[in-house]
């Protein structure tokens, strides 16, 4: 249960700017509503809005990268796996071929060629 919710907090709302567009549309939405009067609390209001969106696109786009950098690894470690069983596939496809083509038998339990 922890684990889920930590990742729900990890992954929606720090990690995609969730937490942060919340505090950007509350401060946006409050900079709209202020009465032009008090333009001292209007311009302070003004610059948390504009902070808090940008750090929100900032961290928005560093999870992103991130994230895709982490599945990109992912895919090369798995594909250079397969490439390896592909190879040890094909050298024993290999052998067993040669040993047919030169007369022998292959025998299946100790891996030889029998001659």
């Amino acid at each position: 249960m922890l684990n889920a919710a930590g990742h729900w907090i990890l992954n929606w709302v720090i990690g995609w700017g969730g937490l942060g567009a919340v505090v950007s549309i509350a401060a946006w939405a409050l900079w709209y509503s202020t009465p032009a009067f008090l333009a001292g609390s209007k311009t302070a209001i003004l610059h948390v809005a504009i902070t808090a969106t940008a750090i929100t696109f900032a961290s928005t786009y560093l999870s992103a990268h991130y994230f895709n950098l982490g599945y990109a690894t992912a895919i090369d470690h798995i594909a250079s796996q397969n490439k390896e069983a592909s190879d040890a596939v094909k050298k024993a496809i290999s052998n067993v071929d040669d040993c047919n083509a030169s007369g022998g038998t292959w025998d299946t339990v100790g891996g030889m060629c029998q001659r």
